[in-house]
């Protein structure tokens, strides 16, 4: 079965603390990512399924206004977050032993979390632990959803298990 690894990824990093992890700076590889993935791993495996990992290529053309949307989103997260670390940073100046309203750290999580994503950090780590246990992936030059229908005409994978709809478009049988 032809899992896309993109969406794996992005799955695990809508969990909060995955989120919080991946806008740290400098960037490094989120634990919680890769332990995310190695027990889909072994769930799969489990069941008697063995898995091909596809991960995306370069996005084609088609997708810039789609990334500089979600590129725009991110940033006006990152300038909400920044905006209340400066407004805390002054409160707290003038007044070291300001505390806190629980909104008001919730509206700082929220922030944060805007600007995250699977990192290239957690991409690597992901792909290098995927190769140290001889677990197959495959690249796709592009997209995923097009290397994954490939392997599905050419009778490679037997089923395509993803959340993207571009396969119905792509006249999968999935």
């Amino acid at each position: 079965v032809a899992f896309d690894g993109g969406i794996l990824l992005n799955k695990v990093n809508n969990r909060e603390l995955t989120k919080l992890t991946s806008t740290n700076e400098p960037t490094y590889a989120s634990p919680e990512i890769l332990d995310y993935v190695e027990e889909f791993h072994n769930l799969v495996i489990a069941a008697g399924i063995i898995p091909c990992y596809v991960f995306d290529g370069k996005a084609p053309p088609i997708k810039n206004r789609e990334k500089l949307r979600r590129q725009g989103d991110r940033d006006k997260g990152g300038e909400e977050y920044d905006k209340f670390l400066c407004d805390v940073l002054q409160l707290l100046a003038d007044d070291p032993c300001l505390t806190f309203e629980e909104d008001d750290v919730e509206r700082a999580i929220a922030s944060r979390k805007k600007k995250a994503h699977p990192t290239a950090c957690d991409h690597a780590a992901v792909i290098s632990w995927l190769a140290s246990k001889d677990i197959w992936m495959v690249g796709s030059l592009f997209e995923a959803d097009q290397q994954m229908r490939k392997l599905e005409m050419d009778g490679v994978v037997d089923a395509i298990a993803t959340e993207d709809g571009d396969l119905i478009i792509l006249n999968s049988e999935m």
